[in-house]
């Protein structure tokens, strides 16, 4: 009578003697447990494992049902790896992702194909998923074949929902269903460490560097995409050796939170004190002494010369902000940009640890706009103190855009000192624009809108959208930032699952 074959992937058949011999033939046959339907009523399920402890020889055999599997209400540590019947479904266990036990349906009609982690089990048990000692997890790939090893997957700090369903750092991040892991795999075999453990080597991950022209003209590319490079120091305390900041910027660290009311002009925000105080600048320069706060004006940013500790009106020097009358002032220390009205700013360089005041060019004011090349500079757009922070994106300097942005790189206003392909993650709000490098989110990873290059909050911001092929509500993934971020300076990731 002969043998039965049956296709158990594209690679791999089965061959079924008359006495349930069963080998397999094909250069790509893998551990998994597949499932042969010879008719709606008629299924057989095939246990495929390796033999021996060169993991390359398969020895399959077929389940028997009513002597091997039990009947369960649910999923447990103790059926982990294991087919199990709940009711009349057959159905295989995952293990614990998050607080779950998922699992995949063997036999049900809601099936939802693609690849799974299933969790390492000792080989005492003689389940299948149990021939790597070194293995937490392996990849496994769910089709209309049943459940298979998929040995064609490596990646570095991928994630899972609670179904134990492979998904990118991007789904994790947007969703309320992570398992909390990043999962590291090679050729399938895989590793994990939880999410806010931050020191995780990256490294090895597949990235790729775009380069970008000054030239306005030519087709631009959205994103930079550069190397991690952890052992070159590219933060501002390790590029400039400032000592930890103190006072006003510590205060500014997280999104504030301004009671004041809120108006459309900043001249009403913060102009009309300096009004009601008569200042002049002959008096502010005289008079101020920014140690004891004598004779200075409440919110107020002076110039100073620390040789003399005199205020200077012009040129460079140390910046520092008074918050109240006749109590000492604190020096900043942070690189960034610092309001001192409608038409005049500090910026404070992180290449040259100094600060100067600058004035913005009233003329044709009206035609403002950002540009690539004006990146990282101020202008006045719509009667707002406006901040470029990509060629086409301005942020206006405001109680209502209080909030942390991303901020493209621009070799000529280089503030924040980046690199060619580095993005900085600054902190906005009434009062200026600082370098953000507390700025974390108790993730590896840091994410934006790239529309408006806003950090996005897990679980707080709603998150880019779009209908796939199959009718349904997808994430945009191509409209978010991802980035490896020190000390609030940042790197561009490729995030491409690599396949071999």
């Amino acid at each position: 009578m002969g043998s039965s074959e049956y296709n158990i992937s594209d690679t791999c058949t089965l061959k079924i003697s008359d006495t349930d011999t069963i080998t397999t033939d094909g250069s790509e046959c893998v551990p998994g447990i597949f499932v042969l339907r010879k008719s709606i009523s008629e299924i057989t399920y095939i246990e495929c494992k390796y033999n021996g402890d060169e993991n390359e020889n398969l020895s399959c055999s077929k389940i028997n049902l009513s002597e091997e599997i039990s009947s369960e209400s649910e999923c447990n540590a103790e059926s982990t790896g294991k087919l199990i019947k709940i009711e009349s479904e057959y159905v295989f266990c995952l293990g614990k992702f998050g607080s779950s036990y998922p699992y995949i349906s063997l036999s049900g009609e809601s099936k939802i194909y693609g690849n799974y982690f299933v969790q390492h089990t000792n080989p005492s048990t003689g389940n299948v998923f149990t021939f790597e000692s070194e293995a937490l997890y392996y990849v496994i790939k769910h089709d209309e074949y049943g459940i298979s090893f998929d040995k064609t997957l490596s990646f570095i700090n991928h994630c899972a929902n609670t179904s134990g369903k492979l998904i990118t750092r991007k789904e994790d991040f947007c969703s309320s269903n992570s398992s909390g892991l990043y999962y590291t795999c090679e050729s399938g075999v895989c590793k994990e460490v939880n999410q806010n453990e931050h020191h995780i080597l990256v490294e090895e991950e597949d990235h790729e560097t775009e380069t970008e022209t000054e030239t306005e003209t030519e087709t631009e590319k959205e994103e930079y995409e550069t190397e991690i490079g952890y052992e070159t120091e590219t933060g501002y305390e390790t590029e400039i050796g400032y000592e930890t900041e103190t006072g006003y910027e510590t205060e500014t660290d997280e999104y504030e939170t301004e009671t004041e009311t809120e108006t459309d002009e900043y001249e009403t925000e913060k102009g009309d004190e300096k009004e009601d105080e008569e200042e002049d600048d002959y008096e502010k320069t005289v008079y101020c002494k920014v140690r004891t706060g004598e004779n200075c004006y409440t919110d107020t940013y002076y110039l100073i010369d620390k040789t003399t500790m005199k205020v200077l009106d012009e040129g460079s020097g140390s910046l520092y902000y008074c918050e109240s009358k006749n109590e000492p002032c604190k020096e900043i220390m942070s690189p960034g940009y610092y309001i001192d009205n409608v038409y005049n700013y500090y910026t404070c360089d992180g290449r040259t640890r100094s600060c100067k005041k600058e004035a913005l060019n009233k003329k044709n004011s009206e035609k403002n706009k950002c540009t690539r090349s004006n990146i990282g500079k101020i202008l006045l757009i719509d009667g707002h103190l406006s901040l470029c922070i990509d060629k086409s994106i301005a942020v206006p300097i405001s109680v209502k855009t209080t909030g942390a942005y991303i901020m493209e790189p621009n070799s000529k206003i280089n503030v924040f000192n980046l690199g060619d392909h580095q993005k900085a993650i600054i902190s906005i709000n009434g009062n200026g624009v600082k370098l953000f490098k507390d700025y974390d989110n108790n993730l590896r990873y840091t994410y934006a809108a790239i529309s408006t290059h806003k950090i996005l909050n897990k679980g707080v911001d709603s998150f880019p959208t779009k209908i796939g092929d199959d009718g349904t509500v997808k994430l945009k993934e191509e409209d978010i930032y991802e980035l490896v971020c020190n000390n609030g300076i940042c790197n561009n990731l490729n995030t491409n699952i690599s396949q071999k």
